[in-house]
């Protein structure tokens, strides 16, 4: 019994650190990010679940009505596998392998075996709960189009928790093999970061490029069930389970799930012996690692700035988060575009053409920097996430002799140059869909830079009021980051409320003459109040850094 309590303990733990924790992280007056949080969750719910109603309307509800409902719950399992291999790898690895609680843990009178089934279930809980979330608004048309009984229903679930064990099982034994044949090897860390990042983001852009015209004859119903039957074979046994009658199904799926669990039980204890032999390997490793720094006579600003930028551009986690949408947002609208290679010589012509449309140069000159102003500000700072990826090292910062005045105007120089060039494949695009007019990518040029010292200058100053120091790997410091999400969140709705200012302005006076005036007004009162943010920030930076701790 004791044994089953301790495991209890440690999946306690693990889930409390990874989803409750970073959401109680208290605030200088003593207050928390709860309100913050449950308004977030609240609006991404509302905004997923409207996705979802529109995917039960257009897929589920047609094929339960013609029959096909062993087909919709196939394919829900195969997308659960899909899911728990993409969202749990990543935190698998980074759990066991680069996080020091395991080797906390390690000299503990902790049975090893639990170790590793509390990382493991640890990791895999989110998929299971949201799994659950997602089958139950599936059941209402499966009973009224299917007949999808009260045992069946059990035997679904049965069935989809055996999935996901025997998905997690055959993940971790490949994740655990893997790191410990190349656990230690140079780059290996950054190499995975980085190829995680390009996954999400191909995962990403998937829906997008399965929707085209050329592709879409590809995936249909046929093709996708024969994807899933072959990378997925545990999902035959649905087939059979859901063709029996009530009662043997029920049975059967019960028993397959017990079957599941003791099956993971007993490897627990040859896997954690891997598993422990992969994670000192790795710390052996990480222990002979030393970089060595020449001493150079240049600028405490320029210094920070580079500093900032370098610890970016090396790791991949960080470079793929902060940067993915420089690149995401131009193929998108790449791909929107040359569906029908016209639409290109139509929008240049309408560039050509501005002024029979009332439209002078000039106007259009303020219109690109606008544009590509608040493209550049909607992009995640890296000034916000600039003290949180300090992490444990934020001593450093507390006893060196800098200035507040340099650490902030370090981190927004460095901040401002990354921000302007994630800026310039959209400058590239744009240039091109204007031929490349010289007017226009000057205009477009002064609007980046403003736009990212402004969103610079706010994600600073947000940055110091709300670090997130306490993190073990480069993904909970920008990806699991509320502060982050938060701050999106508030950037979106600033964008959107000036833009809706813009278009009442317009709409009341009429004519778009005044666009410039409106324009150079706007621009400058912004750029005043980032100087006023900025001086704030140094202020809060003094109040603040002492009282950081990791």
């Amino acid at each position: 019994m004791d044994k089953f309590l301790e495991l209890k303990t440690l999946l306690k733990k693990d889930i409390y650190l990874n989803l409750i924790a970073p959401l109680k992280k208290p605030s200088k007056n003593g207050g928390s990010f709860k309100a913050l949080a449950i308004f977030g969750l609240a609006l991404l719910f509302v905004y997923l679940g409207f996705l979802y109603f529109v995917l039960i309307l257009a897929f589920i509800i047609p094929m339960s009505k013609n029959g096909e409902s062993n087909t919709v719950l196939m394919a829900f399992f195969g997308f659960v596998s899909i899911g728990v291999i993409i969202f749990t790898s990543a935190n698998i690895i980074s759990k066991i392998y680069y996080s020091k609680d395991v080797e906390i843990l390690l000299p503990l009178p902790i049975r090893r075996n639990n170790i590793y089934l509390s990382k493991i279930l640890g990791s895999v809980i989110p998929s299971l709960v949201i799994s659950f979330i997602i089958f139950v608004p599936m059941v209402f048309p499966l009973i009224r189009f299917a007949n999808l009984s009260f045992f069946k229903f059990f035997s679904i679930i049965f069935l989809n928790l055996s999935n996901i064990i025997f998905t997690i099982l055959i993940l971790s034994i490949i994740l655990i093999l893997f790191m410990m044949a190349f656990a230690g090897v140079g780059g290996l860390k950054n190499l995975l970061q980085a190829l995680g990042s390009i996954i999400i983001i191909c995962t990403t852009l998937l829906p997008q490029i399965m929707t085209r015209s050329e592709n879409s004859n590809i995936i249909n119903e046929n093709n996708l069930l024969h994807f899933i039957k072959l990378f997925f074979p545990q999902v035959h046994l649905l087939n059979k389970v859901y063709g029996m009658s009530d009662l043997p199904a029920f049975f059967l799926s019960f028993f397959i799930l017990i079957a599941m669990t003791i099956i993971l039980y007993a490897l627990s204890f040859p896997l954690s012996k891997i598993m422990i032999a992969g994670v000192l390997k790795t710390n052996i490793q990480s222990s002979r690692v030393w970089h060595s720094r020449e001493n150079k006579n240049t600028s405490i600003v320029l210094s920070l700035a580079k500093k900032d930028v370098i610890n970016v551009l090396k790791t991949p986690v960080y470079f793929f988060n902060l940067a993915a949408s420089s690149f995401m947002i131009p193929i998108l609208i790449l791909f929107s575009i040359f569906k029908r290679m016209e639409n290109i010589s139509i929008i240049q012509n309408f560039f050509d053409n501005i002024e029979s449309y009332g439209f002078d140069k000039i106007n259009l000159f303020f219109a690109f920097m606008l544009a590509v102003f608040f493209y550049a500000a909607f992009m995640t700072p890296l000034s916000l996430t600039s003290i949180t990826r300090e992490g444990k090292n934020i001593y450093i910062m507390q006893t060196l002799p800098i200035s507040y005045e340099d650490q902030v105007s370090g981190r927004l120089l460095g901040s401002t140059i990354f921000q302007f060039a994630s800026a310039l494949p959209i400058i590239i695009l744009l240039s091109y869909l204007t031929k490349f007019n010289t007017l226009y990518i000057l205009s477009m040029l002064i609007g980046a830079a403003l736009g990212s010292y402004a969103s610079s200058v706010f994600g600073i100053f947000f940055g110091i009021k709300y670090p997130k120091l306490n993190w073990e790997n480069p993904q909970e410091a920008v990806k699991k980051n509320f502060t982050v999400f938060i701050f999106g969140i508030l950037s979106m709705a600033v964008i959107a409320i000036n833009s809706f200012i813009f278009y009442l302005i317009f709409k009341n006076l009429g004519s778009i003459i005044v666009f410039k005036f409106i324009a150079i007004v706007y621009l400058v009162l912004i750029m005043l109040f980032s100087t006023a943010i900025k001086n704030q920030a140094k202020i809060s930076l003094k109040e603040n850094l002492p009282e950081y701790s990791a």
